[in-house]
């Protein structure tokens, strides 16, 4: 199944009592982000890109990849700027507020093509109110909520109704299939079968039905692991490396919050360091004989590893920021405190996918950041041994 193209734009948030709010909205991987008009960032106009591609002094393949870095860079820029991010996965159904408007003949009122949009279309309609309703879709969530949204015209209203429905229905097929390969992998990385196996399906009602799944073969290949570990981890070729919903705290004492990772790039000033281990358990609570539940999640996932086999953690130092520019400048020094953040996730795979992730993004920092690093070995006084 082929991921369907990504959809942004201005909308008019419709709230209680008519009150409306401007937005931004784009997707990326899977999430729908909420952007204030000043920081939309939106792609540059296709007549742009058209002049050089026909002015016959550019290169199309090295334009084609200047534009294809810079559009990464943009998605980037967006997810930093979202105040508000929702999984797709997580949306019920897109609707039109009037579903007589967007089922009209087109040569009628009703039809989606008489209306020209904006403030021009309201001007030349006799009914305003019904018009802005039939510019109108509505976001139901699975948990029930209705968030209403308003789009320039009729048009680009069932534009949004297509496109965004697309991608629900493709991101909701692909978070099962990848919760399925999960728990593949988990099964064979553990040597055990699945908690719940699959039941036989009949087909008909003479009694015919699917085989029982067989048991796991021990000494197989594992299974295709292009959802947990992505190529473009380390090309850069999507602005969201890794996404998902993970439990966090800081510090090794307190309650753990539900927070969605979406890493895209971490920031230069910063230094992390990540550990896999019952480290990042409180030696208090930890407790070796407690029993073992097994957990199901509501994608479907199964899991009964111990519980101090999927944490992850991370330790990190803020850097020290100088006007001056000096040489210290941006590089914590070395006796500053470590903070720590603990990661939770719902089984091994999952864990050692982010640690994988992260330890990737940390290392292309570095690698763009070759003279600070430098500066940072000298702080040390590192001793250089490939010159001895």
């Amino acid at each position: 199944m082929e991921e369907p193209p990504g959809v942004e734009g201005y909308l008019d948030r419709i709230k209680a009592q008519g009150h409306r709010q401007r937005v931004y909205v784009s997707t990326h991987d899977g999430s729908l982000f909420a952007l204030s008009p000043n920081d939309a960032n939106p792609p540059a106009p296709p007549s742009t890109h058209l002049s050089h591609m026909v002015d016959g002094l550019t290169d199309v393949n090295q334009y084609a990849e200047t534009i294809f870095r810079s559009e990464i860079e943009r998605g980037v820029t967006q997810i930093r700027s979202a105040y508000g991010v929702m999984d797709l996965w997580n949306i019920e159904s897109v609707r039109a507020v009037l579903q007589e408007a967007q089922q009209a003949e087109p040569d009628s009122d009703l039809s989606i093509d008489a209306d020209e949009g904006g403030v021009v279309g309201l001007a030349k309609t006799q009914n305003p109110l019904k018009l802005r309703l039939r510019r109108s879709f509505e976001i139901v969530l699975v948990s029930g909520r209705v968030i209403r949204l308003e789009a320039y015209s009729c048009r680009n209203c069932r534009e949004w109704i297509d496109k965004l429905q697309a991608l629900i229905t493709y991101w909701t097929r692909r978070h099962k299939e990848d919760a399925e390969l999960e728990m593949d992998i988990s099964g064979t990385i553990n040597q055990r079968p699945r908690l719940t196996p699959r039941l036989p399906r009949c087909h008909n009602s003479g009694g015919s039905s699917t085989p029982r799944e067989a048991p796991p073969d021990l000494e197989a290949s594992l299974p295709s692991l292009t959802s947990l570990y992505r190529w473009c981890t380390l090309s850069d070729c999507r602005s969201v490396i890794k996404s998902g919903r993970v439990f966090m705290r800081r510090g090794f004492r307190g309650q753990y919050n539900l927070g969605v990772g979406a890493p895209d790039s971490l920031p230069c000033e910063t230094e992390f360091n990540i550990a896999s281990s019952a480290s990042a358990r409180n030696q208090e609570e930890f407790n070796p004989s407690d029993p073992i539940p097994p957990r199901r999640y509501c994608d479907g996932v199964e899991a009964d590893e111990p519980v101090e086999d999927i944490f992850f953690m991370l330790w990190y130092r803020k850097a020290r920021t100088s006007s001056a520019g000096g040489q210290a400048s941006g590089i914590p020094p070395h006796s500053a405190k470590f903070k720590t953040v603990i990661f939770k996730t719902r089984n091994k795979v999952e864990r050692d996918a982010w640690c994988w992730a992260l330890n990737c993004e940390i290392e292309k920092v570095v690698r763009r950041n070759r003279e600070r690093e430098q500066r940072l070995r000298q702080m040390g006084a590192l001793v250089n041994m490939s010159h001895t």
